[in-house]
């Protein structure tokens, strides 16, 4: 599964010389993964399996990384799932998505990544709604044994705002969740799109818990 989603060429000579089966075959195998808008508990599930094979405890300290950016309204219909995607609710009005919210877990030490939580909305998210996710993404990967100790997001207005109702400043660039002290650090806009767009295609063709090699921020 890896090699067919690092390298066509490298899965093609390798499916020639083990029998392995087509490309298109194993994405219909991953397509078939469920990941769901919001916080999915099957997934946190896994990922508690796995951190409890971190042999390391570096290893679960980890990086929280949120982004928010803007999506072209349209409707598309998801074969996969037989549905239209496009629409979100916004209390009783059903109206077209043109905003998408990314949280991404990535390994301060080894070179790992998770998508954790996407929500799409009609326009930005506000502040307000901001902070209770955060400090669930926080809590939830707590409980499964990572150690949460940077938030990074882009330098959005709505995550600014956030940040200052958190009391972080630049002589003072940490909030405390309980008792614990999460530094924030704001990323630039350039590199924090480049997640949220590898997210967008991973909840769509990836299964939960893979392993990522590629250099998280």
């Amino acid at each position: 599964m890896k090699f067919s989603r690092r390298s066509t060429t490298s899965y093609k000579y390798l499916a020639r010389k083990l029998n392995l089966p087509p490309k298109r075959t194993v994405s219909r195998w991953v397509q078939k993964v469920s990941f769901k808008e919001g916080f999915d508990e099957d997934l946190f599930c896994l990922l508690k399996e796995r951190v409890a094979k971190m042999p390391d405890e570096h290893d679960k300290v980890v990086n929280l990384l949120c982004d928010e950016m803007s999506l072209k309204e349209a409707l598309q219909y998801d074969k996969g799932n037989d549905k239209v995607v496009g629409v979100c609710k916004t209390g009783s009005k059903v109206e077209f998505t043109s905003s998408a919210l990314v949280f991404m877990v990535s390994g301060m030490k080894r070179k790992w990544r998770q998508a954790i939580l996407y929500h799409f909305a009609k326009n930005a998210v506000s502040s307000t709604k901001l902070q209770p996710m955060i400090t669930s993404c926080i809590t939830k990967l707590q409980e499964c044994g990572l150690h949460v100790v940077n938030v990074t997001t882009d330098q959005g207005s709505n995550f600014s705002s956030l940040m200052s109702t958190l009391g972080v400043t630049p002589t003072h660039p940490y909030f405390c969740l309980g008792d614990q002290k999460i530094h924030y650090t704001p990323g630039k806009k350039k590199e924090v799109k480049k997640v949220i767009l590898i997210t967008l295609i991973f909840h769509r063709s990836s299964p939960p818990c893979e392993v990522k090699q590629e250099c998280s921020l």
